[in-house]
């Protein structure tokens, strides 16, 4: 593992037992993650993202189970190499990290707080538990932090419950909450769908801030193309569980090659004079369910470019279009999955 890399993700395979079956959810996923990037996880919901990135922090539900594969982390604070995926979830090693090198904020801050307790006291058990901080000291921490993600008030709010609070100001405290100790990794489900435009951008324009400020690196999961725009260094496009085109983002953006990352962008809503303005293109059809994945591709049974007989076959492996960009499609490499 290079040093320069901070989370190296090889071949992941996670599965969910349904009625006395295994049934894959995430196949053979790699990712690499290095120091202060940004990595954005794009796909339409149930493709596999968000418990992509519950793996990194041994959070999965447990019907779900981490089958093979490889994570591993290059500990700042530890100085070595961890192997997260052999970690016991419940174990005191993972307890080490959780909330201290990796970090999570959700699409609902509520997820994240309990109601019974003043967001004050919540920020201040996780500082002490990691920092080992006196009280005063943590609340000290806790009301700066309030300060950083330009919470008004910070002092005040500190003796407030989650309640109390608006949507936008819950997940300003919960980034808060992510960030008291310091983490090199911040894994961001869907922060902002569950806001208004106003403050979707407010909050991603305060996560980049923190972001240069503290020099993590952050993966960023969401099925908003406009949202990587604006934030992203390096997309991973997922579906159905697999890793179909990777990238820079500036590479994916400009240049699609999967049809599903050009359906992808035909569906996002532009803005500008309706005159010669292009219709969005729906994607036509819908996800497969587990029980009914294609054997072959993925994508094969909602893609308009269908190579016959092999699409439908074999699964298309990742093959390099750029230095910086990858794609898992027949398209690009028409001899591959031929008969010998």
């Amino acid at each position: 593992m290079n040093q320069d890399i901070l989370l190296e993700i090889k071949n992941l395979y996670i599965c969910v037992e349904l009625d006395g079956d295994s049934l894959p959810i995430v196949e053979d996923v790699s990712l690499s993650l290095r120091t202060g990037e940004i990595l954005a996880l794009v796909g339409e919901s149930g493709c596999g993202k968000s418990v992509t990135a519950q793996s990194v922090m041994q959070l999965l539900p447990k019907q779900l189970k981490i089958e093979s594969g490889e994570i591993k982390m290059n500990s700042h604070k530890q100085g070595k190499i961890i192997d997260i995926a052999n970690m016991n979830p419940r174990g005191s090693e993972i307890r080490k990290i959780r909330g201290n090198e990796i970090a999570m904020i959700f699409q609902e801050p509520m997820n994240s707080f309990s109601p019974l307790h003043t967001i004050g006291n919540q920020l201040m058990e996780v500082i002490r538990i990691h920092r080992k901080t006196s009280k005063s000291e943590a609340k000290e921490i806790a009301v700066e932090m309030l300060d950083k993600v330009g919470i008004p008030g910070a002092a005040r709010v500190i003796d407030q419950y989650p309640h109390e609070l608006s949507g936008g100001m819950r997940q300003r405290a919960m980034i808060a909450k992510a960030l008291s100790c310091n983490p090199t990794l911040l894994i961001a489900d869907e922060p902002t769908t569950a806001l208004d435009v106003t403050i979707q951008a407010q909050v991603l324009t305060l996560m980049q801030g923190l972001q240069s400020e503290f020099g993590m690196a952050i993966i960023f999961i969401t099925h908003d193309l406009g949202v990587v725009a604006q934030v992203a260094d390096q997309v991973a496009i997922m579906y159905l569980g697999n890793i179909i085109e990777q990238g820079s983002a500036r590479e994916i953006l400009k240049d699609p090659k999967h049809p599903y990352t050009v359906n992808l962008i035909e569906a996002v809503p532009r803005l500008g004079r309706l005159e010669g303005r292009k219709a969005l293109i729906p994607i036509q059809g819908s996800v497969p369910s587990l029980y009914d994945r294609p054997v072959g591709c993925p994508f094969v049974t909602r893609c308009t470019r269908v190579i016959n007989n092999r699409c439908e076959e074999t699964m298309p492996r990742l093959i390099s279009m750029s230095t910086d960009h990858q794609v898992a499609c027949f398209l690009y490499n028409p001899s591959e999955g031929e008969s010998s």
